[in-house]
């Protein structure tokens, strides 16, 4: 069946319809509409044999009609069989509610060996009303807890896990972890209710927010330009993934159209644990039952727990390998959400693979550059040297000497090398998953508005060189007027935009220009007008201020994408207002 393009014929595969009601029911009645009773044929000896009072024309009529009949009753017995046999698994999994799913899937792991799946070992319960909105999904203490007691133990068993180093199909043999896992996924969907994961399949959500099922529309809304340009590049390279499987491997991905498998990596993206130190028995593709290995997985029940920076709990392989323990991190009180944590992880992060953001969240982090080298050269085309006319008045922008660039980035990349990193970069150092490869290069702001400290020393280092103060071109008398000179248009420009913009008479005369601490938190502040502009907030061509406040609106379900994206942006834009007005209050 995997090769017909039929699309009933990935129902039992499934276990769901993919068909209308009228086209099931019409398949199933297809034998009967096509095959004719053949008349009764008999051989020439026993037509001869045929008593006489048979052998008149309404004898024959009768018999013909009696075995019509009987064959045609045959017949749709026969085909009510099929029907049944070939349809319940459909009818059962069309019957299945998420509540059943769920339900079901607690017994089978209960059945199974899992401890703390149903009472009396259950510790905890599935809630469907959690969140300001009463809307979310989430587990709950149904006890009080004791710090390190396991709460859930799950077998490897009940774990769809896939295994690190295991060989690949070519179409995923460059992918990342998250399609080999959504692959496994999709084949076992594919079984129905033959799956020992049923049942977990079942009560997953139909559909999944991450940044793989963003559209172009969905994009636009986002107005952090770094941050679009981060969603936007997961889909196209997953699309061409699901196009090389379907064209080489199609059995790899269970035959999935693209909604099939895109919602499969949103699925593993959202729910799926890094496990370490795995008996290898139950896990796919494993070779030898007698080693260990390291891999990712979909846990049920485990998985059903929201992140919270503050978590209560904490997940670990056993120490005989065959489970993940779910454990207490401190005492959890008797009605008390039971969360774990996904790891220091910013809104982009959250956003690309688990579909939510965090309000205030305390790790989060906003680029300004995407490198040093970036940063620099924003600096020099913001902060131009010009000539000095005989009356002492500005002139023109004059370039600075050929290798100018080239000594001031050799003293940045020089005076980097002693700066101490923000506890958040050094752990997107320490991460070994390569998501931050790019991001541990960027330089910005932090939840609080602090600045990076690479890009404080960075411009610290610029301002302070002599090539980027000029003081290299025709001079004037003193060195001290001729800085001031060179950039007093620059820098007045700059006070005059962040000025107004904080909402304070008296901010562009206290904005200090004359020291190099000074001129570097002006040219952030600068640099943090131009990432307003999106939000709507900007100084206009007669230095009046317009913009808009924050909203932090109680949205009422986060499943809206709509509404991820505006928590998105609203994130996005507390860092830089709590970054520009790190030295006026908002009046």
């Amino acid at each position: 069946m995997a090769g017909t393009t039929d699309d009933t014929s990935n129902v039992a595969r499934s276990g769901r319809s993919l068909t209308s009601p009228a086209q099931r029911a019409s398949r199933v009645q297809r034998p009967v509409q096509a095959e004719a009773v053949p008349p009764a044929k008999t051989s020439t000896a026993e037509a001869k044999n045929v008593p006489k009072k048979f052998d008149d024309t309404e004898g024959l009529k009768v018999i013909g009609v009696l075995v019509g009949i009987t064959g045609l009753i045959i017949t749709i017995a026969a085909c009510i069989s099929y029907s049944l046999h070939w349809d319940s698994n459909e009818v059962e999994a069309a019957s299945l509610d998420k509540a059943t799913a769920l339900r079901k899937m607690l017994e089978w792991m209960d059945k199974g060996g899992a401890y703390g799946a149903l009472p009396p070992s259950a510790k905890v319960e599935v809630r469907d009303d959690l969140g300001a909105c009463k809307c979310i999904r989430g587990v709950v203490a149904i006890a009080d807890i004791k710090a390190e007691e396991i709460i859930a133990e799950i077998p490897f068993n009940q774990t769809l896990f896939t295994v690190e180093g295991q060989p690949q199909p070519a179409c995923t043999s460059d992918a990342q972890w998250p399609v080999r896992l959504a692959s496994a996924l999709l084949r076992e969907k594919a079984k129905g209710p033959a799956s020992p994961f049923y049942y977990y399949i079942q009560s997953l959500p139909d559909e999944v927010l991450a940044a793989v099922s963003l559209d172009d529309e969905d994009l636009k809304r986002v107005k952090y330009e770094i941050g679009r340009t981060k969603l936007a590049a997961q889909r196209p390279w997953m699309q061409t993934l699901h196009r090389r499987c379907s064209r080489e491997a199609p059995d790899l991905i269970a035959h999935a159209s693209w909604h099939e498998f895109r919602w499969a990596v949103a699925v593993v993206l959202s729910r799926s644990f890094a496990l370490k130190g795995v008996r290898l028995e139950s896990a796919e593709g494993a070779t030898s039952a007698d080693r260990r290995g390291d891999g990712s997985g979909l846990v049920p029940l485990m998985d059903l727990l929201n992140h919270n920076a503050w978590f209560n709990a904490f997940w670990e392989t056993a120490p005989d390998g065959r489970s993940t323990q779910l454990k207490a991190a401190r005492h959890i009180s008797k009605g008390e959400e039971v969360c774990d944590s996904y790891g220091r992880r910013g809104n982009d992060d959250l956003l690309i693979s688990y579909g939510f953001v965090i309000r205030d969240n305390p790790s989060e982090y906003m680029a300004l550059f995407d490198t040093v080298d970036a940063a620099i050269g924003w600096l020099f085309e913001q902060f131009p040297c010009r000539n000095i006319q005989k009356d002492g008045s500005i002139g023109d922008v004059v370039s600075r000497q050929a290798d100018c660039r080239e000594q001031v980035m050799e003293a940045v990349w020089k005076g980097l090398e002693d700066v101490k990193l923000h506890e958040i970069i050094e752990g997107m150092k320490a991460d070994q998953s390569g998501f931050y490869t790019l991001d541990i290069e960027r330089m910005g702001l932090f939840q609080d508005g602090d600045a990076d400290t690479r890009l404080i020393a960075a411009f610290n280092i610029a301002f302070s060189h002599p090539c980027f103060l000029c003081e290299s071109l025709p001079a004037v008398a003193s060195a001290k007027r001729q800085i001031t000179a060179n950039f007093v248009e620059a820098l007045e420009h700059a006070k005059t935009r962040v000025g107004i913009l904080s909402g304070v008479v008296e901010a562009k005369g206290s904005l200090e220009s004359d020291t190099v601490e000074g001129r570097t938190d002006l040219a952030i502040k600068l640099r943090v007008l131009e990432f307003l502009e999106p939000f709507g907030i900007d100084v206009d061509v007669d230095g009046v201020a317009f913009g808009r406040q924050l909203t932090h609106q109680n949205w009422t379900g986060f499943n809206d994408r709509e509404r991820v994206l505006e928590e998105y942006n609203e994130s996005k834009l507390t860092v830089l207002l709590a970054s520009f007005y790190k030295t006026f209050r908002l009046t």
